[in-house]
């Protein structure tokens, strides 16, 4: 079936609300130049491939069309500002044209195929001018895309079965949620999801499913359903970037003695790269990376990111960071990733009770660079006595561990929390620590 002229489903077919066409497997609608397609709030289900090669495809809220096979896009006008395609197929934009593959407003396109794959593909020779509005991943399949480097997508991501597979794309939402059975994959190093507002991830384990690539957010994170609903690993990458504004961190399911990885949530590189004075991340839980803690470049005015524990403890694999203000916020450094750097780290607003730093490295006699300007801040302003911290190697046999210089620090022979077994320098020099 070609349509060439203008075609309302309402005005056509009244009394309609489904229409089905054409009726074989494997056929085709095709809006031809010239051809225009209205939906009036019907739903029309094709059984085989619906193209657009010239037409307008018009779409509101309340419309739909349903594709058992693909959907190819090779020029026409954009008119889609609400309504639904859903599409058991794939979907292939093709050709120089700019921008024929627009939608805008509420409009979604649900991807609920059941084969082993999908593919979402556009045409670079279109300067990467197409985009999606809305995208649904419900079916049980891995969702794909191939084309130009970036994806826009004007609205959300909601993956609630199936798996949905970034490649070595850069998509760009405004918000991002898995729920159901469904799952992110990210195993490239050149793939980028960047979500500029918030990220849920409450679907199926993700254990080995996130191994490469960078997570960028904008906004709050969070974890539920399945313990293992967000288990990065590897070079996985999640930069935490919040604008002039205080985001969340929630984890329901974490392990900060790092024993139950496989089973339980973590993010794998964490870089916080927070942007102007009045940017926060604010922990609603503990929360775990299990490779190295890095920040961005230094921001001007020599500003401080922020943490925000609210008791809370950030467990991390090493550290390269500097210029962190850590609120009420336990920090632990274990000795999965390199120790490169701590510079101007203050915790403050913390009971001198409880231990805010521990360092546990496993023993090797490695001296670490110097820790220059690690500060604390006690109620009060009973400065600059040190509260807790703890150095410590679960090894037992006798002999040192590592050393760590420190500079501009109070951690020296008046520190009072000190566990057995560490030997501590004078003011200002080092501290060596035993196995004990």
């Amino acid at each position: 079936l070609v349509i060439a002229g203008n075609v309302s489903l309402g005005s056509a077919l009244a009394g309609a609300t489904t229409i089905t066409a054409p009726g074989a497997a494997g056929a085709r609608l095709a809006v031809g130049v010239g051809g225009a397609l209205a939906f009036a709030g019907r739903a029309l289900t094709v059984n085989g491939w619906v193209s657009r090669s010239g037409g307008q495809l018009t779409m509101v809220s309340g419309d739909l069309l349903a594709i058992r096979d693909s959907l190819v896009v090779t020029g026409g006008q954009r008119a889609m500002t609400g309504g639904t395609i859903a599409l058991a197929g794939n979907v292939h934009h093709r050709g120089t044209n700019i921008g024929t593959f627009t939608p805008i407003g509420t409009h979604l396109l649900r991807l609920n195929g059941s084969t082993s794959s999908q593919v979402v593909s556009f045409d670079p020779a279109a300067g990467g001018s197409s985009s999606i509005q809305n995208l649904e991943v419900s079916g049980t399949q891995v969702v794909s895309f191939s084309g130009p480097t970036s994806i826009p997508i004007g609205g959300n991501i909601a993956v609630t079965n199936g798996t949905l597979s970034v490649g070595a794309s850069i998509l760009q939402a405004q918000a991002f949620s898995t729920s159901g059975t469904g799952k992110l994959r990210m195993q490239h190093a050149s793939g980028r999801l960047v979500v500029h507002g918030n990220a849920s991830f409450a679907g199926a384990s993700t254990n080995g499913e996130l191994t490469a690539g960078t997570l960028r957010l904008y906004g709050d994170f969070s974890q539920a359903g399945d313990p293992g609903a967000f288990s990065a690993t590897g070079n996985h990458l999640t930069t935490l970037q919040p604008l002039l504004a205080t985001r969340t961190v929630s984890f329901a399911n974490v392990d900060t003695t790092l024993a139950n990885l496989s089973t339980t949530s973590h993010f794998a590189k964490l870089k916080l790269n927070t942007l102007g004075a009045s940017a926060v991340v604010n922990l609603a839980s503990n929360v775990v990376a299990t490779e190295q803690l890095t920040t961005g470049a230094s921001e001007a005015g020599g500003t401080m990111r922020r943490v925000n524990g609210t008791g809370f403890r950030l467990q991390v694999g090493g550290a390269d960071a500097d210029s962190i203000t850590l609120d009420n916020t336990k920090f632990g450094i274990g000795d999965r990733a390199a120790l490169t750097r701590l510079n101007q780290i203050v915790f403050q607003n913390m009971s001198p009770a409880v231990i805010q730093l521990t360092i546990a490295r496993a023993g090797d006699g490695t001296t670490y660079p110097e820790l220059n300007d690690i500060v604390f801040h006690q109620p009060g302003g009973v400065d600059p006595i040190p509260p807790g911290f703890h150095l410590w190697t679960p090894m037992t046999t006798a002999g040192p561990a590592f050393t760590i210089p420190f500079r501009n620090s109070p951690l020296g022979a008046s520190t009072r929390e000190f566990n057995a077994g560490l030997d501590v320098a004078p003011f200002g020099r080092a501290i060596t620590v035993y196995r004990f």
